[in-house]
């Protein structure tokens, strides 16, 4: 009897030993996403510097949901053109600030649009350790439905309509600060929740990047071709941050004249061998650089730059060579100008920096 009740304790051990190693494989296995950056969340808490972050969420939101757009030929974005267009799309360049509930899951609004006039809300939560992402419709029966919603309209009667339209470059906007229920965790799902792989979006191997599937778009009309055609001309495949960037922080006046520097840049660059990871491409980055930041600014030129090569992290190490093309071509332009009023001084620093080892002609240099 003695030795049974050893052997059934026995059983129960190695049952319960089985059982948390597979809960450790488990949680070893769950991927975390590859956007909204923690750590720049909790330096942001402590400066109190969090209007740039909130709009950096908000293209994070923007980017998963695109992703899963394309992934499943859904169009809640409003930016899938293989999609069927719709009248009805959330707006994530308007946005509330980033809310943060007592667990440390972090969430925001947006407003949904029809017909170009604010027609619901959802909100999008992000867990605290960043590997479960999921779309909400906040219920209109709560008793802070009509505040949130009214926020959202004031904010959009108070700017420029454009900013609601997808067709439309605008500056900048402020978020649309809520005060609503601190985890309504009992609405309505509209995707997910689920983890990084069912967006595309995971940190490391598996889900990939869920954006390779689009395109900047068509010269076709109607509203999400037009907003997808914003990048035309800039960007041979754009990412949802990126096309958002542009809507966001651009005129079309001023997305025209970037369209002008990537086909001088392109036209410079096909003199050279090498239009990726050669000579070509180094000048291409170079020139392509300093003529936006005459036309943009040094600082948003800088800044639609630097995320054209975080966006689209290659595995061969050309985004590290292009950024510090990239910064070449924003030193030049700081000392001498537009290139386009020198381009033979141009050329001429250009291959003298070649020379002497300043500018990266292949990735790891």
């Amino acid at each position: 009897m003695r030795k049974c009740i050893y052997v059934l304790f026995l059983i129960i051990g190695l049952s319960s030993c089985r059982e948390e190693e597979t809960a450790l494989e488990s949680k070893k296995q769950e991927k975390t996403f590859r956007l909204f950056n923690k750590e720049s969340y909790k330096q942001s808490k402590i400066s109190k510097e969090n209007s740039f972050l909130s709009k950096s969420y908000a293209l994070d939101f923007l980017q998963a949901y695109y992703s899963y757009d394309l992934k499943n030929g859904t169009n809640y974005t409003g930016l899938n053109i293989k999609s069927s267009i719709s009248n009805s799309y959330i707006n994530f360049i308007v946005h509330s600030q980033i809310i943060e509930d007592k667990e440390g899951n972090l969430y925001m609004y947006f407003p949904v649009m029809k017909n170009e006039k604010v027609s619901d809300i959802y909100f999008s939560s992000i867990n605290k350790e960043n590997t479960i992402l999921g779309l909400y419709k906040l219920k209109n029966t709560i008793p802070e439905y009509n505040d949130i919603f009214s926020a959202f309209e004031i904010a959009f009667n108070r700017s420029n309509r454009n900013m609601f339209s997808r067709g439309q470059g605008v500056t900048d906007i402020e978020e649309v600060v809520i005060t609503g229920p601190s985890n309504p965790s009992d609405d309505m799902g509209i995707i997910g929740p689920g983890q990084c792989e069912m967006y595309g979006q995971c940190n490391n191997s598996g889900g990939g990047n869920g954006s390779s599937g689009g395109s900047g778009g068509g010269g076709g009309t109607g509203g999400t071709t037009a907003t997808a055609g914003a990048a035309d001309g800039i960007l041979e495949i754009p990412s949802a941050r990126e096309l958002a960037w542009l809507l966001i922080n651009t005129s079309a006046a001023e997305r025209d004249k970037m369209r002008d520097n990537v086909k001088k840049a392109n036209l410079y660059a096909n003199t050279q061998p090498g239009f990726h990871n050669g000579l070509g491409d180094a000048l291409r980055h170079s020139l392509w650089s300093a003529l936006d930041a005459a036309d943009l600014g040094l600082n948003k030129a800088k800044e639609f730059h630097t995320l054209h090569e975080t966006a689209n992290p290659a595995s061969d190490g050309s985004n590290a060579m292009d950024l510090h093309n990239n910064q070449w071509g924003f030193n030049w332009y700081s000392q001498n100008g537009n290139p386009d009023n020198n381009i033979d001084k141009f050329l001429y620093d250009f291959f003298a920096a070649v020379n002497s080892g300043q500018i990266q002609t292949q990735p790891n240099q």
